[in-house]
């Protein structure tokens, strides 16, 4: 008993070394805004809200078709215009609007209305009760940021770009303080974000530039953007040409009251400061074969991978072989999440079991001492080891959101991809995320399923010769986590490290 609470003070101490308490209940930052956690646009997208300052802003590009009022947006290839309103897919591939939004020229962003005004009052392509951002707008996002210490990287107050932006799909930089420098230590905000690129006649960037248009236009007839680059430590504010194709964000009409540091209990502080800190100390990151490098994050005493395998070869140099629309116990596959070859940078490839263990034998211990697929010192984590996340999850009051279907479910989920249907899009905006970033990629049983709605990941336990247990999450599971199925069915992989 002793040695239990000894232990649990220690880990609170350590927190507390690494992010000073007093930094965090300075502001009430990063949550979704008051009474408006979520917000659909006029195609039925959700997105959720974040509070920075007294600015509530959507945590996401838009991604909308249409005007509130039902008008179309004319989806463009190839051509710039300054009179007609044009929307573009990232890179040209529509599968990139899921995650990056559309990228809009400034006339679609604006319906052509300009404004210096902070609000902007420019409804443009937003929902109602949403507005495009003036310049003054962008700029009291970033004065605001700048005026708190604790967003500063290097305690350098004009590096601020990290904490604006998303802490997954922007490519990495060598250069010290930049964006793209070690992404588990990004988006202190909340505002999360996304590299798109843009459009300037041919597609640009993505990967390395978000930008985001506002209201504003010049004295010599270039609009104004905020920009954040991969290779660079600040967000700063620019103008050009109109015609070109970038993201958008929208800010709701009214502003919000700033939460007082007396409004932030002790327990949220400590709480902030695990979910910031994330990554495990000493493992930041890891690489798998083919050298794709995964984010880490600590949940209780275990570090996990933050995000699906999709790693092609084992460490031994063996491929693992790809299928279409192979089933098989006896083979090792591998398969592109919903049949989409893009995909599998947001969603990892979905395996086999067989291709999991890589010729181990099944293992129910703590850990489980299955290397399989994984990399180098980590480990397939047993039933037992994903019996023990989710018991320490649903163990901490922090990670409980009052919601008939969800508890670890919401606090393990990602805050993003999905399904605006689902409850745990609907749930997760009251709940602290543990940082694990569940993704629904679905499963291959012979076809593609579940994609939007669930997340599967095997286990290293087997039930049977052709049956073996997994870990869910989503729709179909509503709590009932740990169950098995066919070996041969097609599900995602996370990796636990050695203890």
């Amino acid at each position: 008993m002793f040695f239990s609470v000894f232990r649990k003070l220690l880990i609170v101490y350590s927190i507390l070394l690494l992010f000073p308490v007093w930094a965090f209940a300075q502001t009430a930052d990063g949550r979704p805004c008051p009474k408006l956690p979520v917000v659909q646009d006029v195609d039925g997208n959700s997105y959720h809200t974040v509070q920075i300052g007294k600015q509530c802003w959507m945590k996401e590009n838009l991604r909308t078709t249409k005007y509130a009022d039902g008008q179309e947006v004319a989806l463009e290839e190839s051509k710039l215009s300054f009179t007609k309103g044009y929307r573009y897919c990232p890179n040209r591939d529509v599968a990139n609007v899921e995650n990056f939004g559309y990228l809009y020229n400034w006339t679609a962003a604006t319906r052509g209305l300009h404004s210096k005004k902070n609000p902007s009052k420019v409804q443009g392509i937003c929902p109602n009760g949403w507005h495009v951002p003036s310049e003054a707008e962008w700029t009291q996002l970033i004065d605001y940021v700048q005026s708190k210490s604790v967003y500063w990287c290097n305690d350098y107050a004009l590096a601020i770009g990290k904490s604006l932006a998303d802490d997954n799909e922007w490519c990495v930089s060598d250069d010290a303080f930049c964006v793209g420098n070690d992404l588990t230590t990004n988006d202190l905000t909340g505002f999360s974000a996304v590299p798109a690129g843009y459009y300037d006649g041919k597609f640009v960037s993505l990967g390395y530039t978000a930008d985001f248009w506002s209201s504003t236009v010049n004295d010599y007839g270039g609009a104004t953007y905020l920009y954040l680059r991969s290779y660079l430590p600040y967000a700063a504010l620019n103008a050009y040409d109109q015609r070109e194709g970038r993201s958008v964000r929208c800010v709701h009409n009214e502003e919000v009251e700033v939460q007082k540091s007396s409004d932030v209990s002790a327990s949220d502080t400590l709480l902030r400061a695990e979910f910031q800190r994330r990554s495990c100390m000493g493992d930041s990151v890891v690489k798998d074969a083919d050298g794709n490098v995964y984010p880490t994050v600590q949940i209780g005493r275990q570090c996990w991978m933050q995000e699906n395998l999709r790693v092609k070869s084992y460490d031994d140099g063996t491929k693992i072989q790809f299928s279409k629309n192979k089933k098989d116990v006896d083979v090792a596959y591998r398969y592109n999440p919903m049949g989409c070859d893009t995909c599998v940078k947001t969603y990892g490839y979905l395996y086999n079991w067989t291709a999991v263990m890589h010729g181990e034998k099944s293992s129910n211990e703590n850990p489980s001492g299955v290397r399989g697929i994984c990399p180098k010192g980590w480990h397939v984590p047993s039933r037992a080891e994903w019996m023990e996340l989710t018991e320490y999850v649903e163990s901490q009051p922090q990670y409980y959101v009052q919601h008939e279907k969800c508890n670890a479910d919401c606090a393990l989920s990602d805050v993003k991809y999905w399904k605006s249907d689902c409850y745990i899009t609907h749930a997760d905006a009251s709940v602290v995320k543990t940082g694990f970033n569940a993704r629904p990629a679905g499963l291959f049983e012979g076809y593609f399923s579940d994609s939007g709605s669930n997340a599967y990941f095997w286990s290293s336990t087997s039930r049977t010769q052709t049956l073996s247990y997994f870990f869910g999450l989503g729709a179909s599971i509503l709590g009932d986590y740990h169950r098995y199925y066919y070996a041969g069915e097609g599900f995602s992989v996370r990796c636990l490290r050695d203890q």
